[in-house]
């Protein structure tokens, strides 16, 4: 029995040390994440009369630029096309898009908000999040 369990423990010990000799530096294709945005939100929401409120914000730690890009689209002939784009760059660590748009009744509209944080004119972080879909149709 303690052969058996000194064995499984010698195993255990060498596929340790296999994946601790990985190289810190290998690139497998995965990027940090929030190493400057700590916050982002993204909406839609129909607030009748064939309007919607299209909302994105994105917040940075300090020391960082914020900016967000909200883009609405809408469903057309089976794909999504932007119809509208607003953007707005921080001077401090929060950048706010929140429009009231118009639209026609008929159609199915997402958001997209992407998220930005600089340092010194520098893109350091970005990504984007889609809001639920408002059905008009």
């Amino acid at each position: 029995m303690k052969k058996t369990v000194g064995k499984i423990f010698t195993l255990a010990m060498a596929a340790l040390m296999l994946l601790c000799s990985i190289p810190a530096s290998a690139d497998y294709g995965i990027a940090p994440a929030n190493i400057a945005i700590t916050t982002t939100s993204v909406s839609l929401e129909y607030e009748g009369f064939g309007v919607l409120l299209c909302y994105g914000d994105t917040l940075v730690q300090p020391g960082y630029t914020a900016k967000t890009k909200v883009e609405l689209q809408q469903h057309v002939d089976g794909g999504w096309e932007t119809i509208k784009t607003w953007t707005k760059t921080s001077t401090g660590t929060i950048a706010v898009v929140e429009k009231n748009y118009a639209v026609e009744s008929g159609y199915e509209y997402l958001v997209i908000a992407t998220h930005y944080a600089y340092e010194d004119g520098t893109l350091i972080e970005s990504y984007s999040l889609e809001s639920d879909i408002v059905d008009l149709t």
